[in-house]
């Protein structure tokens, strides 16, 4: 999807890394330096987050370059590479640049399904894995990401207004009602960056993972709804077959339970 505001200014900075290099690439017509880094301007950048879909296990995104340079796939070949090469796409958004999305490189291809004058980069994501449990075999969360293609849910969204900002904490336009439970651990989204809810639990005041821009305040966003993984909530929403984890907590420990 596309996440250029006209009324702000927004760029994309893609870095792409691995062991032997690393390239910065931004679709501002000037350079952007950031965190050190000098990000050059690469003509007619697309990108398309990455997003879940029933046939995909990850979530994949594209970042498409008006350009066939041999230059621009140096050490990137067609098919499968090594996982070793690292993608991460950032959006600087009116002096202030926040992550996008994290993955590895999948394929790197010069014109793709003849679209001469093209070179694709598709990745894979990985930030669903940050948040999911170690172990499966014991532990009471599902190991889903909730909407993926295994849990096949479909995320219900809400569109407000956000009314303040104030450091990670946000206002919003109407208040708490008890279904609001059902955002927390889902996303607030935001010109095209995603902020993880973490606390709702009365009134109109938000708590996220991470700040949003203060140019948040006075405009619409979209609530997505979240989920705890429990078996609870699968079965609440008629989805118990998706669940991928044994749902039950382990017993609390106590000595009286051992036996001599």
């Amino acid at each position: 999807m596309s996440i250029h505001d006209p009324g702000y200014e927004f760029y994309y900075l893609v870095k792409v890394s691995n062991s032997e290099r690393s390239s910065f690439w931004t679709s501002s017509d000037d350079a952007i330096v950031y965190d050190g880094d000098t990000y050059s301007p690469v003509i007619g950048m697309e990108i398309t987050q990455a997003t879940s879909s029933i046939e995909l296990e990850e979530a994949e995104g594209t970042i498409d370059i008006a350009s066939d340079e041999d230059s621009i796939l140096t050490r990137f070949t067609d098919g499968t590479v090594s996982p070793k090469t690292e993608i991460k796409v950032f959006g600087w958004f009116d002096g202030d640049v926040y992550l996008i999305d994290i993955g590895y490189l999948y394929t790197a291809t010069k014109n793709p399904k003849n679209q001469f004058g093209l070179t694709r980069l598709v990745y894979r994501d990985i930030c669903s894995y940050f948040d999911r449990p170690a172990g499966i075999s014991c532990n009471a969360q599902c190991m889903r990401v909730f909407g993926d293609s295994g849990c096949r849910m479909i995320p219900l969204d809400e569109t407000v207004t956000c009314s303040a900002v104030a450091g990670n904490k946000i206002t919003i336009s109407r208040p708490f009602v008890d279904s609001d439970q059902q955002y927390v651990r889902g996303k607030i989204q935001y010109a095209g960056m995603s902020f993880t809810i973490k606390k709702w639990e009365s009134g109109y005041l938000i708590t996220l993972v991470q700040p949003p821009p203060e140019s948040m305040a006075g405009e619409s966003v979209t609530l997505i709804q979240g989920c705890d993984r429990s078996l609870e909530s699968c079965l609440s929403y008629d989805n118990e077959t998706n669940f991928l984890g044994c749902g039950y907590k382990m017993v609390p420990y106590s000595p009286l339970s051992e036996t001599t």
